[in-house]
């Protein structure tokens, strides 16, 4: 789960930057989104699995 969420981190960090730029908050929210998304999947999927 956690190699999935570092796949966000540059998308984060480009949305930062852009956001510090003046370049506007798009990157940013879709970064948020993706990790938020990925947990969100790992939390629901992962708990009906019994292993």
């Amino acid at each position: 789960m956690w190699h999935m969420l570092l796949m966000c981190l540059p998308l984060i960090a480009l949305g930062l930057w852009s956001l510090l730029s003046g370049g506007g908050a798009g990157a940013l929210i879709a970064g948020l989104l993706c990790a938020g998304m990925m947990l969100f999947m790992h939390g629901n999927m992962g708990s009906r699995h019994k292993h």
